[in-house]
């Protein structure tokens, strides 16, 4: 299934470049929220999947990533995000207004995801978090951290920390596709990125409890690069009297890119599906 491709236009302008999947018997909508360095190209077997089960699918490439513009994996202001997400809701909701909306976030989608769901409660029917970067890997020095805000102001696109690529999937060939991806940022992370991922993730720690909606979070057990104890936190923490939360022991960060990414696969889709159908 082709993927169609179109743009957002930003509330400054710029246009943004999303992708959307659809299903021939629509049951409800996704809006895919993809995760840092990457774009939403790489998740078109998971919108298939999705499609195929009865649920359109709506992606952006975020600011700075893929084919939308700006510079390469810098988050200047993650609320410029969020407010993206927001239009695209809005935009996909005006398709068959009755229909649920449901999101899905991976690594720091899952993040963002999380966030717009804290504030924007009533627009969606239900949240899907995968890998989500709650919590920074323990490969990351603790000055870097300390000193992460001020080093995103004052040099906000110096290179800091370098991406394990390794431990994004057990499945060699994904690791080389990623590698070989020309729409992929390869490079350090920029300051100015790390500084508003802790921010966020500093702002979520205080609002998990507003998460009062259906919720599914996932997590590949020896993740190393976005801890699953953030997962358990989050799951603990949500006042959802909906929540759940798989732990798949032994996968990687990209549990929708390992070996048995069709069985993640059934659990979202047969989640997605209880809850469209109620």
């Amino acid at each position: 299934m082709r993927p169609e491709a179109g743009q957002l236009e930003t509330r400054h302008g710029r246009s943004l470049f999303t992708r959307s999947w659809r299903a021939d018997l629509l049951r409800a909508r996704v809006v895919l929220v993809h995760g840092y360095a990457e774009h939403s190209g790489r998740y078109g077997h998971v919108a298939a999947r999705l499609a195929e089960a009865g649920f359109d699918v709506d992606a952006v490439d975020l600011r700075g990533h893929g084919l939308s513009p700006g510079r390469r994996a810098v988050v200047w202001r993650l609320d410029g995000i969020l407010d993206d997400l927001g239009r695209l809701v809005d935009r996909v909701g005006q398709r068959e207004p009755a229909l649920p909306t449901f999101m899905l976030g991976h690594s720091m989608g899952g993040l963002i995801a999380a966030l717009f769901a804290a504030h924007r409660l009533r627009e969606l029917a239900g949240l899907v978090v995968s890998g989500p970067a709650l919590r920074i890997g323990a490969g990351v020095h603790p000055l870097l951290i300390r000193f992460s805000s001020l080093l995103g102001t004052v040099l906000p696109t110096l290179p800091t920390i370098e991406l394990d690529d390794t431990a994004l999937s057990r499945d060699r060939e994904v690791v080389e596709a990623y590698r070989a991806d020309p729409f992929v940022y390869h490079g350090r992370m920029p300051a100015r990125t790390g500084a508003e991922l802790l921010r966020a993730a500093r702002q979520l720690a205080g609002e998990m409890e507003a998460l009062a909606l259906p919720l599914l979070i996932l997590h590949g057990g020896q993740d190393r690069l976005a801890e699953p104890a953030g997962s358990r936190e989050l799951f603990t923490r949500a006042s959802s009297a909906d929540k759940t939360l798989r732990i798949y022991e032994g996968l990687y960060h990209e549990i929708f890119n390992e070996p048995c990414w069709e069985r993640v696969l059934c659990d979202v889709v047969r989640w997605l599906t209880a809850r469209a159908t109620r």
